[in-house]
């Protein structure tokens, strides 16, 4: 019987796409798309990701490079306003948030997600941060999801006090996902509102 379903935020609940961060840096600053997506990937670094999601280094360290890249002789003031540019991303998914509602009642709610401090901070305003009880957010345990590295899964299971096959968690990156399944989760990987809606149904032998 399944007792508890985990979200991740970025991609799944919230909009998270390094491209359309990309074209609305390269709108902001009248770049081309492709000139400011080359950049992004050569500024990206996976030790300043980790560092950031832990809670360690601030979520502009990790973008200040690219910055750097698009914008050499860049001020405080222009990184700062970059910085409101990027953040203004992260959206909602209205369908996603849709499907935690009606999952409300039938099942508890938690979160296994990495998200640096500053992006935490921005979500928990949402008015459905509430439905959830349980939130396991890399910067407060200071602890990130990685490949093959369970530790964060077990400490939500040890939080929701349930075994792992009574667990689902849903992500939109596959090695999150298989780490999940590892332990003994059942793990959806996330590719739209319609597809994980019917997962869900099958699972919870229930209609949403």
């Amino acid at each position: 019987m399944i007792k508890f379903v985990f979200f991740d935020l970025g991609g799944v609940l919230f909009v998270d796409d390094s491209r359309i961060q990309a074209k609305a840096l390269a709108k902001d600053l009248q770049l081309p798309p492709a000139f400011v997506w080359k950049k992004y990937h050569e500024g990206f670094s996976k030790a300043r990701l980790r560092v950031m999601n832990e809670g360690r280094r601030s979520w502009m360290h990790f973008l200040l490079p690219i910055f750097k890249l698009l914008v050499p002789r860049i001020s405080s003031r222009q990184a700062r306003l970059l910085l409101k540019v990027v953040d203004s991303i992260f959206v909602p998914i209205p369908e996603t948030v849709q499907i935690a509602k009606k999952l409300r009642g039938k099942v508890k709610l938690g979160i296994i997600s990495n998200q640096p401090l500053d992006l935490a901070r921005q979500m928990v305003r949402e008015p459905f941060w509430s439905w959830f009880d349980i939130r396991i957010i890399s910067c407060y345990v200071r602890l990130s999801k990685r490949r093959n590295d369970p530790r964060i899964f077990r400490l939500a299971l040890k939080k929701a006090r349930c075994k792992a096959e009574e667990c689902v968690y849903i992500d939109d990156r596959l090695p999150h996902v298989e780490t999940a399944r590892s332990l003994g989760m059942h793990a959806i990987l996330f590719k739209n509102a319609k597809q994980l809606k019917k997962e869900l149904e099958r699972l919870l032998k229930t209609s949403l």
